[in-house]
């Protein structure tokens, strides 16, 4: 092992400790999602979008409201014996650009793009929630939110990034059992806050129809 990585927290977590965490996950039958996710009401919803759909910039609206943050970045599913969505919370990671005003955290290199690390309120154990719903990220001019069935949610890994194509037999299982009944395209203003707002206002809707 190199010797920087004994000097530096950041470091050694991101080079070592990670990789080996989501080494194990996956041999304990929890698969990863790209996605960023918070829990409401027991409810899990999950965020997917490639790099750059704005999952972090979600994560950060979610936890200023106070709604109990799963990850940024990647969540993790348990299919057997029941099905269980896990999060790992850490720092949020935001382009710089996109960092609150005064934000003092470290800069980091992740998946070769410079992000800025928020601090966010972390959990003191990692969450858990025993449903979840699906939203699919798009773009656009204002925030809404449209229902999509199952065969569009399963097409979300048709487009795997680098890591995750390895996982492609787990996640498309994953994905058919979570979007069984369909799932919701969530379109993206300017405001990320809006998004967050737009789903909590929907919740019973996203409710209808979960994944258990």
């Amino acid at each position: 092992m190199h010797p920087d990585l004994l000097e530096v927290e950041q470091a050694l977590r991101d080079e070592v400790l990670d990789p080996l965490l989501l080494f194990l996950l996956t041999r304990s039958g929890r698969t990863p999602l790209h996605a960023a996710g918070f829990i409401v009401r027991d409810l899990a919803v999950l965020l997917l979008g490639p790099s750059g759909a704005g999952k972090s910039c979600l994560a950060l609206a979610a936890a200023r409201k106070g709604l109990h943050l799963l990850s940024d970045d990647t969540v993790y599913v348990q299919l057997q014996p029941e099905l269980r969505i896990w999060g790992i919370p850490r720092a949020i990671h935001l382009y710089p650009g996109d960092a609150p005003e005064g934000t003092v955290g470290a800069l980091r290199l992740r998946n070769g793009r410079l992000k800025q690390a928020v601090p966010a309120g972390l959990c003191e154990r990692a969450p858990v929630a025993q449903s979840a719903v699906l939203c699919l990220l798009a773009p656009g001019r204002n925030a809404g939110l449209e229902r999509i069935g199952p065969d569009e949610v399963r097409a979300a890994a048709d487009a795997l990034e680098p890591g995750f194509d390895l996982l492609r037999t787990d996640i498309e299982a994953a994905l058919a059992r979570l979007g069984a009944s369909g799932g919701w395209r969530l379109t993206l203003s300017a405001d990320p806050a809006e998004a967050i707002d737009l789903l909590i206002r929907n919740l019973d809707r996203l409710e209808a129809g979960v994944a258990r």
